[in-house]
């Protein structure tokens, strides 16, 4: 966090090692300085693709409420305009503070 750049990493192991509850216990520490947020994919249904991207602009609340506002009118009228969106979104609170991002384990 110290570093303010973002990181890629898989967390590997077999059923029953705790791989969730390590990602929970960094995300404890790393809360105190960063914004937390987490979107999951879900394993199968229809119109799906972007869940885990409106899972997160919802926690982030007032915040994000212009770029869910924009997605709910259809605005975003392709996937590289909503992540545009996104990203502009992202760079505006990491200005405020360090955004975190939680994935599923």
């Amino acid at each position: 966090l110290d570093e303010r750049r973002c990181y890629l990493f898989t967390l590997l192991g077999a059923a029953g090692v705790r791989k969730s509850r390590l990602v929970r216990e960094f995300l404890v520490g790393a809360a105190a300085e960063a914004t937390v947020v987490r979107g999951r994919c879900l394993p199968y249904g229809e119109g799906i693709t972007f869940y885990p991207l409106v899972e997160v602009l919802l926690q982030l609340g007032d915040r994000a409420a212009e770029v869910l506002a924009h997605v709910a009118d259809g605005g975003a009228a392709s996937a590289g305009g909503l992540f545009f969106e996104v990203r502009r979104l992202r760079e505006r609170l990491g200005a405020a503070r360090t955004l975190g991002r939680q994935g599923g384990a």
